[in-house]
Protein backbone atom coordinates (compact mmCIF):
# COMPACT_ATOMS: atom_id res chain seq x y z
CA UNK A 1 0.00 0.00 0.00
CA UNK A 2 1.33 3.25 -0.93
CA UNK A 3 1.20 5.42 2.34
CA UNK A 4 2.04 9.23 2.63
CA UNK A 5 1.71 10.28 6.22
CA UNK A 6 -0.60 13.38 6.75
CA UNK A 7 -1.03 15.87 9.76
CA UNK A 8 -2.62 18.71 10.48
CA UNK A 9 -1.19 21.28 12.62
CA UNK A 10 -4.10 23.03 13.13
CA UNK A 11 -5.01 23.70 16.85
CA UNK A 12 -6.99 20.70 18.87
CA UNK A 13 -7.79 19.48 15.47
CA UNK A 14 -8.02 15.43 15.16
CA UNK A 15 -8.16 14.34 11.42
CA UNK A 16 -9.77 11.23 10.85
CA UNK A 17 -8.67 8.41 8.36
CA UNK A 18 -11.31 6.44 6.91
CA UNK A 19 -10.49 3.36 4.66
CA UNK A 20 -12.82 3.62 1.36
CA UNK A 21 -13.32 1.74 -2.10
CA UNK A 22 -12.16 4.02 -4.81
CA UNK A 23 -12.99 2.26 -7.79
CA UNK A 24 -12.58 -1.54 -9.41
CA UNK A 25 -11.49 -3.04 -12.73
CA UNK A 26 -14.04 -3.59 -15.55
CA UNK A 27 -15.09 -2.02 -19.06
CA UNK A 28 -16.35 1.29 -19.03
CA UNK A 29 -17.70 2.15 -22.74
CA UNK A 30 -19.19 5.84 -22.08
CA UNK A 31 -15.46 6.63 -21.53
CA UNK A 32 -14.16 3.86 -24.34
CA UNK A 33 -11.60 2.51 -21.86
CA UNK A 34 -11.26 -0.81 -20.55
CA UNK A 35 -9.64 -1.30 -17.11
CA UNK A 36 -7.79 -3.98 -16.14
CA UNK A 37 -6.52 -5.51 -12.91
CA UNK A 38 -2.98 -4.30 -13.52
CA UNK A 39 -4.29 -0.71 -14.49
CA UNK A 40 -5.09 -0.60 -10.60
CA UNK A 41 -1.70 -2.15 -9.40
CA UNK A 42 0.00 0.79 -11.64
CA UNK A 43 -2.04 3.63 -10.22
CA UNK A 44 -1.67 2.36 -6.55
CA UNK A 45 2.24 2.07 -7.40
CA UNK A 46 2.36 5.34 -8.95
CA UNK A 47 0.55 7.46 -5.97
CA UNK A 48 3.41 9.81 -4.61
CA UNK A 49 1.36 12.55 -3.23
CA UNK A 50 -2.21 13.10 -1.78
CA UNK A 51 -4.60 14.09 -3.72
CA UNK A 52 -7.61 16.56 -2.54
CA UNK A 53 -11.16 15.32 -1.48
CA UNK A 54 -13.83 17.11 -3.63
CA UNK A 55 -17.95 17.27 -3.97
CA UNK A 56 -19.04 16.02 -7.66
CA UNK A 57 -15.25 16.81 -8.78
CA UNK A 58 -15.36 20.77 -8.50
CA UNK A 59 -13.03 22.91 -7.04
CA UNK A 60 -14.24 24.89 -3.83
CA UNK A 61 -12.34 26.76 -1.66
CA UNK A 62 -13.97 24.39 1.21
CA UNK A 63 -10.87 21.72 2.64
CA UNK A 64 -12.75 18.57 2.82
CA UNK A 65 -9.43 16.09 2.70
CA UNK A 66 -6.75 14.32 1.19
CA UNK A 67 -6.53 11.07 -0.21
CA UNK A 68 -3.17 9.54 1.68
CA UNK A 69 -3.11 5.76 1.04
CA UNK A 70 -4.05 3.49 -2.29
CA UNK A 71 -3.86 0.38 -2.25
CA UNK A 72 -5.20 -2.39 -4.79
CA UNK A 73 -6.20 -6.15 -4.37
CA UNK A 74 -7.20 -7.96 -7.10
CA UNK A 75 -9.83 -6.20 -9.03
CA UNK A 76 -10.16 -3.76 -6.56
CA UNK A 77 -8.60 -0.48 -5.63
CA UNK A 78 -8.74 1.08 -1.62
CA UNK A 79 -7.76 3.95 -0.16
CA UNK A 80 -7.45 5.98 3.06
CA UNK A 81 -9.17 9.35 3.27
CA UNK A 82 -7.94 11.81 5.77
CA UNK A 83 -10.96 14.05 6.58
CA UNK A 84 -11.10 17.31 8.76
CA UNK A 85 -13.73 16.79 12.15
CA UNK A 86 -16.42 19.44 10.14
CA UNK A 87 -15.91 16.90 6.92
CA UNK A 88 -16.37 13.68 8.45
CA UNK A 89 -19.26 14.92 10.87
CA UNK A 90 -20.70 16.70 7.33
CA UNK A 91 -20.71 13.34 5.36
CA UNK A 92 -21.96 11.19 8.03
CA UNK A 93 -24.97 13.57 9.10
CA UNK A 94 -25.98 13.86 5.64
CA UNK A 95 -25.34 10.27 4.82
CA UNK A 96 -23.19 11.14 1.80
CA UNK A 97 -20.48 8.11 1.38
CA UNK A 98 -20.44 7.16 -2.41
CA UNK A 99 -17.47 8.07 -4.01
CA UNK A 100 -15.88 8.83 -7.59
CA UNK A 101 -12.36 8.85 -8.50
CA UNK A 102 -10.91 11.22 -10.87
CA UNK A 103 -8.00 9.88 -12.85
CA UNK A 104 -5.87 10.79 -15.78
CA UNK A 105 -6.95 10.27 -19.28
CA UNK A 106 -3.72 8.11 -19.76
CA UNK A 107 -5.28 5.91 -16.64
CA UNK A 108 -1.92 6.12 -14.90
CA UNK A 109 -2.05 8.81 -12.41
CA UNK A 110 -5.44 9.88 -9.67
CA UNK A 111 -5.85 13.25 -9.72
CA UNK A 112 -9.04 13.57 -7.03
CA UNK A 113 -11.66 11.72 -5.20
CA UNK A 114 -15.06 13.26 -4.62
CA UNK A 115 -17.69 12.86 -2.71
CA UNK A 116 -21.06 12.04 -5.36
CA UNK A 117 -24.55 11.53 -5.23
CA UNK A 118 -24.16 8.34 -8.17
CA UNK A 119 -20.92 6.59 -8.12
CA UNK A 120 -19.80 5.21 -11.37
CA UNK A 121 -19.18 2.12 -9.41
CA UNK A 122 -21.91 1.32 -7.32
CA UNK A 123 -19.45 0.18 -4.27
CA UNK A 124 -17.14 2.52 -4.01
CA UNK A 125 -17.81 4.62 -1.04
CA UNK A 126 -16.42 5.06 2.49
CA UNK A 127 -16.62 2.37 5.40
CA UNK A 128 -17.91 3.21 8.51
CA UNK A 129 -16.38 0.29 10.36
CA UNK A 130 -12.50 1.33 10.32
CA UNK A 131 -12.10 4.87 11.93
CA UNK A 132 -8.88 6.15 13.05
CA UNK A 133 -8.35 9.52 14.70
CA UNK A 134 -4.97 10.86 15.33
CA UNK A 135 -3.87 13.81 16.91
CA UNK A 136 -2.26 16.35 14.71
CA UNK A 137 1.77 16.94 15.25
CA UNK A 138 3.67 17.89 12.53
CA UNK A 139 2.80 18.78 8.46
CA UNK A 140 0.06 21.26 7.31
CA UNK A 141 -2.26 20.33 5.05
CA UNK A 142 -1.60 23.22 3.23
CA UNK A 143 1.72 22.04 2.05
CA UNK A 144 -0.18 19.27 0.52
CA UNK A 145 -2.29 21.77 -1.37
CA UNK A 146 0.63 23.88 -2.98
CA UNK A 147 2.53 20.14 -3.83
CA UNK A 148 -0.95 19.10 -5.51
CA UNK A 149 -1.51 22.39 -7.29
CA UNK A 150 1.87 22.58 -8.36
CA UNK A 151 1.48 18.97 -10.15
CA UNK A 152 -1.66 19.62 -11.67
CA UNK A 153 -0.50 23.13 -12.76
CA UNK A 154 2.51 20.82 -14.58
CA UNK A 155 0.42 18.20 -15.93
CA UNK A 156 -2.48 20.67 -17.55
CA UNK A 157 0.99 22.76 -19.29
CA UNK A 158 1.75 19.15 -20.33
CA UNK A 159 -1.68 18.35 -21.77
CA UNK A 160 -1.80 21.74 -23.29
CA UNK A 161 1.34 21.70 -25.23
CA UNK A 162 0.16 18.12 -26.71
CA UNK A 163 -2.90 19.88 -27.54
CA UNK A 164 -1.42 22.51 -29.50
CA UNK A 165 1.73 20.38 -30.84
CA UNK A 166 -1.37 17.91 -32.16
CA UNK A 167 -3.35 20.71 -34.17
CA UNK A 168 0.01 21.72 -35.42
CA UNK A 169 0.81 18.40 -37.10
CA UNK A 170 -2.94 18.02 -38.41
CA UNK A 171 -2.13 21.76 -40.37
CA UNK A 172 -4.56 23.34 -38.62
CA UNK A 173 -2.42 25.58 -36.57
CA UNK A 174 0.79 27.96 -37.48
CA UNK A 175 4.07 26.76 -35.39
CA UNK A 176 3.87 30.65 -34.46
CA UNK A 177 0.41 29.98 -32.91
CA UNK A 178 1.39 27.28 -30.34
CA UNK A 179 1.64 29.83 -27.43
CA UNK A 180 -1.21 31.28 -28.27
CA UNK A 181 -3.33 27.84 -28.02
CA UNK A 182 -1.66 26.33 -25.46
CA UNK A 183 -2.99 29.82 -23.20
CA UNK A 184 -6.09 28.54 -24.05
CA UNK A 185 -6.00 24.80 -23.62
CA UNK A 186 -4.65 26.01 -20.16
CA UNK A 187 -7.35 28.36 -18.97
CA UNK A 188 -9.63 27.17 -16.29
CA UNK A 189 -12.23 30.18 -16.95
CA UNK A 190 -15.17 29.57 -18.43
CA UNK A 191 -17.49 31.64 -20.87
CA UNK A 192 -21.43 31.38 -21.42
CA UNK A 193 -22.95 30.34 -24.22
CA UNK A 194 -26.27 29.79 -25.56
CA UNK A 195 -27.47 30.62 -21.25
CA UNK A 196 -24.60 27.43 -20.56
CA UNK A 197 -20.98 27.78 -19.18
CA UNK A 198 -18.49 26.72 -21.41
CA UNK A 199 -14.98 25.89 -20.39
CA UNK A 200 -12.78 28.24 -22.76
CA UNK A 201 -10.51 25.24 -23.08
CA UNK A 202 -13.35 23.36 -24.99
CA UNK A 203 -14.17 25.94 -27.29
CA UNK A 204 -10.89 26.85 -28.42
CA UNK A 205 -10.53 22.95 -28.97
CA UNK A 206 -13.83 22.81 -30.75
CA UNK A 207 -12.93 26.18 -32.48
CA UNK A 208 -9.35 24.45 -33.81
CA UNK A 209 -10.30 21.23 -34.46
CA UNK A 210 -12.90 22.39 -37.32
CA UNK A 211 -10.22 24.03 -39.22
CA UNK A 212 -9.83 23.02 -42.03
CA UNK A 213 -6.32 20.72 -42.55
CA UNK A 214 -3.44 21.83 -44.56
CA UNK A 215 0.13 20.75 -44.94
CA UNK A 216 1.82 23.76 -44.83
CA UNK A 217 5.12 21.76 -45.33
CA UNK A 218 3.88 21.86 -49.51
CA UNK A 219 4.09 24.99 -51.64
CA UNK A 220 0.72 26.24 -51.57
CA UNK A 221 1.62 28.91 -54.52
CA UNK A 222 2.31 26.67 -57.67
CA UNK A 223 5.15 27.99 -59.39
CA UNK A 224 4.60 29.67 -62.97
CA UNK A 225 4.88 27.27 -65.80
CA UNK A 226 7.57 27.52 -68.09
CA UNK A 227 6.21 26.74 -71.55
CA UNK A 228 8.74 28.74 -73.67
CA UNK A 229 11.34 25.52 -74.06
CA UNK A 230 8.24 23.43 -76.48
CA UNK A 231 6.82 26.53 -77.96
CA UNK A 232 9.60 29.06 -79.35
CA UNK A 233 12.48 28.47 -81.05
CA UNK A 234 15.72 29.54 -80.00
CA UNK A 235 15.94 32.46 -81.57
CA UNK A 236 12.26 33.72 -81.29
CA UNK A 237 13.06 33.51 -77.42
CA UNK A 238 16.94 35.64 -78.09
CA UNK A 239 14.01 38.04 -79.83
CA UNK A 240 11.53 38.21 -77.17
CA UNK A 241 14.00 38.58 -74.03
CA UNK A 242 15.83 41.54 -76.51
CA UNK A 243 13.09 43.56 -77.39
CA UNK A 244 10.45 42.20 -74.58
CA UNK A 245 12.40 42.02 -71.50
CA UNK A 246 9.17 42.67 -69.13
CA UNK A 247 7.05 40.33 -71.12
CA UNK A 248 7.61 36.62 -69.71
CA UNK A 249 8.98 33.68 -72.24
CA UNK A 250 5.63 31.88 -70.88
CA UNK A 251 3.14 34.37 -70.94
CA UNK A 252 4.26 35.03 -75.30
CA UNK A 253 4.49 30.86 -75.56
CA UNK A 254 0.79 30.63 -74.04
CA UNK A 255 -0.31 33.06 -76.60
CA UNK A 256 0.61 30.87 -79.87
Amino acid sequence: MQSIDFLDKGPGADWVRRRAKLFEAGDYPDKGVTVAPETLQALANGFSQPVPVLVEHAESPLQLGFLIEVEAVENELFGVLSLSPEANALIDKSGAGALSLGISQDLTAIREVSVVRNPRVASARLFHDDLIRFEATTIDPIDFRMAYEALRNERENQLAKVEADRFIKEGRLLPCQRAAATALFRSREVMDVDGKSVPIRLLAQELIQQMPSRDFTKQLVPEKADFSNHLLLPEEAEFYRRHFPDVSLSAIAQQR
